[in-house]
């Protein structure tokens, strides 16, 4: 039996073996942590081992901060852009690593379960918000598919790519700011394509009315109507499609 966030049992050899959180193998017969004043120092996370009412042992292991973490959180707040951290770690080690990478305390939600971290994108909805959010686990997965735009790592497991609009194949987390500028051109592309549209069909749809028939004799036809949309969009697209290849371009290491 297992529960996502918590940990696993099992039954080997006649005993009930747990592993997980520490709420987890207590929950499943385990009464006892002696080594609690220990690990309320350590910065690791923590994962429990318990044999049938007894606490066998402790696994400490140190996820490594990405080394361009805090570059991306720098460019992020400059950019007025709120960020919170979300960790299923104690809170010792969850604020260790957001005081690496530049996030606040009072930003960090630390042993939330996946249930919570969806409950918490949720609440920041109704409070009108926009939510984009970038997890690369199964624990992330429900998350990443209720907030706006699921953004999920490369080199993350399969649940979280499939239910993100976006994954990071380079498994790079500064490729985040590559997509947010690419989608910043993508519409101003698109707004200038409206008032391209809204300017030409202004000029145009008087014309081709016949409005300077009378005075110059001078008829826009439907097909040099049609001709003049089609170099007008090619004009536009050529713009997008370069901007967008110059950015892709530049974000390609070496």
């Amino acid at each position: 039996m297992e529960e996502p966030g918590s940990g696993t049992v099992a039954i080997i050899g006649n005993k009930k073996v747990s592993v997980g959180t520490l709420d987890w193998i207590q929950r499943h017969g385990v009464n006892e942590n002696p080594f609690q004043e220990v690990e309320d120092l350590k910065n690791q996370s923590t994962v429990y081992v318990g044999v049938d009412d007894t606490l066998a042992g402790l696994i400490y292991f140190e996820d490594q901060i990405r080394e361009d973490a805090g570059y991306v959180v720098g460019s992020l707040s400059r950019l007025g852009i709120d960020m919170y951290m979300l960790s299923g770690d104690k809170r010792s080690t969850a604020e260790y690593v957001a005081s690496v990478i530049g996030i606040p305390k009072e930003k960090v939600l630390s042993e939330v379960k996946p249930a919570e971290k969806k409950r918490f994108i949720g609440q920041l909805q109704r409070d009108q918000k926009i939510v984009a959010m970038v997890g690369d686990g199964i624990n992330d997965a429900a998350a990443l598919a209720s907030s706006d735009i699921g953004i999920a790592m490369g080199g993350g497991v399969g649940a979280a790519s499939e239910v993100s609009s976006i994954v990071l194949l380079g498994n790079r987390l500064s490729q985040l700011l590559d997509a947010l500028e690419l989608s910043r051109l993508t519409m101003k592309t698109v707004k200038q394509n409206l008032w391209w549209a809204f300017a030409y069909n202004i000029v145009g749809i008087p014309i081709a009315a016949g409005m300077l028939l009378p005075v110059t004799g001078t008829m826009l036809t439907p097909s040099i109507a049609g001709a003049l949309m089609g170099l007008s969009s090619i004009g536009m697209d050529r713009e997008m499609i370069t901007e967008t290849y110059d950015k892709w371009r530049a974000s390609i290491p070496g």
